[in-house]
């Protein structure tokens, strides 16, 4: 596993759960040349607004442990306005990935304590 990637706790349940995002759509997106699926991607699309910008999220259904959120880590980490969006998806995702602009794509930031033992000991 990647250094830098932190390990988390499973956030305490709250009522009202802050970090709702304002909207979720599932979506499909697809290209069949007539002969062959060359891929294939059915998702959920998350979408919250967070200091007047659009920030989004998506997880594929193949994959539903994990979530892959367009924003960099850096910010992610250190913006106290996403702290509530973090816990959300803490609460729901045992991965969570960052878009980092610097080439790299998605990258694994954050993982469920114990996710690690679980998968390793099957």
């Amino acid at each position: 596993m990647n250094a830098n990637v932190q390990l988390f706790e499973l956030p305490v349940a709250e009522e009202p759960e802050p970090g709702q995002p304002d909207r979720i759509r599932h979506g499909c997106d697809y290209d069949f040349d007539g002969s062959r699926m060359n891929y294939y991607y059915n998702f959920l699309s998350y979408a919250w607004t967070i200091a007047n910008e659009e920030v989004y999220a998506r997880a594929y259904l193949d994959a539903p442990e994990e979530i892959s959120i367009f924003v960099p880590y850096e910010r992610l980490k250190g913006d106290v306005a996403f702290a509530p969006l973090l816990r959300y998806l803490q609460r729901r995702f045992v991965n969570i990935r960052t878009f980092e602009r610097a080439g790299d794509g998605y990258v694994l930031r954050y993982r469920l304590r114990g996710a690690a033992e679980r998968e390793s000991a099957e």
